[in-house]
């Protein structure tokens, strides 16, 4: 049985990773991380787990990286049978413990919900992922039930206003070609 998975925001709080599953028979979880700098946060003293009656602060005993997530063991959780509960839930920071970025740099949720237009203004959707690919990053943006893909590069995306919740985008020649043919089949708009 799938354990219920929340979907609260919290003004103030991050969603850091995602715990999912034990490591050992001492306690320990093992967390996937949703940053690209896992080792920044080795000195954390504690993460705030998602639970029904929202986020609960855990005191960190020990937290180690291994094969690209944090292995964590919390001064309250101290057995397999108490980490089990927390299998599937979301682990937070407080955004003032979040890394410091710089002035290019964005946090991935933040882009969440951005509108995507062009440069003449139409718009092309909201954003609603972000995955990597190893060259570069993609968005997803949906349009009622169209989906497109977008390469993060800097040829095609031309700025990025989070406080605008704005995004926009010179697609290049054929990008969008057949996008108001409906008879082309293709999810391109």
């Amino acid at each position: 049985m799938k354990k219920k998975r929340f979907s609260t925001n919290y003004p103030d709080f991050t969603w850091i990773g995602t715990i999912v599953a034990p490591h050992g028979v001492q306690g320990e979880l093992r967390i996937s991380p949703l940053t690209d700098t896992p080792e920044y946060y080795l000195d954390a003293e504690s993460f705030w787990i998602e639970t029904s009656q929202g986020l609960q602060a855990h005191e960190i005993r020990r937290i180690r990286t291994h094969k690209n997530m944090w292995l964590v063991q919390f001064s309250d959780l101290e057995s397999r049978n108490a980490v089990e509960s927390c299998l599937r839930s979301r682990v937070f920071l407080p955004d003032k413990a979040l890394r410091p970025l710089a002035d290019d740099e964005v946090f991935l949720h933040e882009l969440i919900g951005c509108r995507v237009e062009d440069m003449e203004g139409h718009l092309l959707g909201l954003l609603t992922d972000v995955f990597e690919t190893g060259a570069n990053d993609v968005y997803v943006v949906k349009k009622q039930e169209r989906e497109i893909l977008i390469p993060v590069t800097k040829d095609v995306v031309k700025s990025v206003n989070i406080d605008q919740k704005l995004i926009l985008v010179q697609p290049l020649d054929g990008m969008f070609d057949n996008a108001n043919d409906p008879s082309s089949g293709t999810d391109a708009f």
